[in-house]
């Protein structure tokens, strides 16, 4: 019983240290032996554990997108399709899916260096080699489909632009806290800065789509 207990724990800290360094750099930049020296834990653990480094960030992604639904967007446009139809309610769809979407990219009390994994795939969308930037590409395109169905505009360089834009300043600022984290440990982002930063996003996100003509 005593073997299980030890076999867990060393998986949790394995999944968490490459994790936090994944966040950083990527997984291409990190070694094992990085993993391994951050987690505590012999340079075999990898390989015991999870069959291997490709095993191991498997597992990372599964833990961070653990409670990710992205078809709740897709679910949310297909059940207000009405919405589509006034600028008033156009309006409202946007901010009811940047809220979504805003819950997901940082929960109060969540681990840190999931904030920085999750902003990380949010502002690397065109990067889809990755398996963990496929796993937002639903969301991504949720947006992008939505800023051309409301400009008329199918550019997908444009209607991009305008998603990571505002997603950028929420992104971020929580990436950055996460690497605060380094030095403070106990260090927690302002969840009231965060929203109003959030506040400022959507506004210029309803600019960007001429729902508004200018931002508070």
């Amino acid at each position: 019983m005593s073997e299980y207990k030890i076999s867990g724990e060393t998986q949790s800290a394995l999944i968490r240290a490459a994790g936090t360094l994944f966040a950083e750099r990527g997984v291409a930049a990190v070694s094992v032996r990085e993993i391994t020296k951050l987690a505590g834990t012999q340079l075999n653990a990898v390989s015991y554990h999870f069959g291997g480094k490709d095993g191991l960030t498997a597992a990372v992604l599964e833990f961070v997108f653990r409670d990710w639904e992205p078809e709740l967007l897709v679910d949310y446009v297909r059940s207000n399709e009405h919405l589509f139809q006034s600028p008033d309610g156009q309006k409202r769809l946007v901010l009811d899916l940047l809220e979504i979407l805003f819950r997901f990219i940082y929960s109060q009390d969540q681990e840190a260096w999931i904030n920085m994994f999750r902003m990380r795939v949010t502002i690397a969308g065109w990067r889809l080699d990755d398996d963990w930037v496929r796993r937002f590409e639903p969301v991504r395109e949720v947006f992008m489909t939505v800023f051309r169905r409301i400009t008329g505009n199918d550019d997908f360089t444009t209607a991009h632009c305008w998603f990571l834009n505002i997603i950028g300043g929420a992104s971020f600022y929580a990436a950055n806290l996460s690497l605060l984290s380094k030095v403070a440990p106990d260090e927690k982002l302002n969840f009231s800065f965060y929203r109003r930063i959030q506040h400022i996003a959507m506004q210029n996100a309803l600019f960007g789509l001429g729902l508004i003509t200018h931002t508070v």
